[in-house]
């Protein structure tokens, strides 16, 4: 586990996110980006993604079974973004 600065963490946010722009789709107009914890999975509005990073106490690159390695621990719970690890950073 690599700990990162909030700064890096929104960038990666933002980058792994998604904007829906398909008329008549249930998420039209949201960006969104997937997190899971423990067992769930859910999309998230990149906003409360955001809101819930700068609530955050720990912020971390993690080694995820599902590719989730944008680890966020806020709230009392880990968050596991669907962010990849930049290739430059190292896996530990």
């Amino acid at each position: 586990m690599s700990d990162i600065d909030k700064a890096t963490a929104a960038a990666a946010l933002r980058a792994g996110s998604a904007h829906c722009d398909e008329p008549g789709h249930p998420d039209f107009g949201r960006t969104l980006i997937n997190c899971m914890m423990s067992f769930t999975s859910a999309d998230w509005d990149l906003d409360g993604a955001l809101a819930l990073l700068a609530r955050a106490t720990e912020i971390a690159w993690v080694n995820h079974r599902l590719g989730h390695e944008l680890g966020i621990f806020a709230d009392g719970r880990c968050h596991y973004f669907d962010v990849r690890r930049p290739k430059d950073e190292d896996a530990s």
